[in-house]
């Protein structure tokens, strides 16, 4: 998610930080994801805990790089709005630290 505050700025991505609400149910159009990532999860995007903010991501991207190609899980994000402390233990989606953007 680029931002929680500025949900239009998401739209740069097409809806990309929606991404959960996209695994259970593939076939939704990415315009719709807004609509039902609020149904699976609450309107409250700072607060959701399937969320996390490009700040939040980008740091732990960076600083697990390499650790994500030998890991054997993501690791843990915790409860808690947009505090960044909430992803100190979240490595990341295995076996794409070499994709970029």
């Amino acid at each position: 998610m680029i931002s929680t505050r500025w949900p239009s700025l998401n739209l740069l991505t097409l809806y990309f930080g929606l991404h959960n609400a996209h695994h259970r149910s593939t076939g939704t159009a990415w315009h719709q994801l807004p609509a039902l990532h609020s149904k699976l999860y609450g309107s409250d995007l700072a607060r959701c805990p399937a969320v996390l903010t490009w700040a939040q991501l980008s740091g732990t991207w960076v600083g697990n790089r390499l650790r994500r190609v030998l890991e054997e899980d993501y690791g843990v994000v915790h409860k808690g709005g947009l505090e960044p402390a909430r992803v100190k233990d979240f490595v990341g989606t295995l076996g794409v630290s070499f994709l970029t953007i």
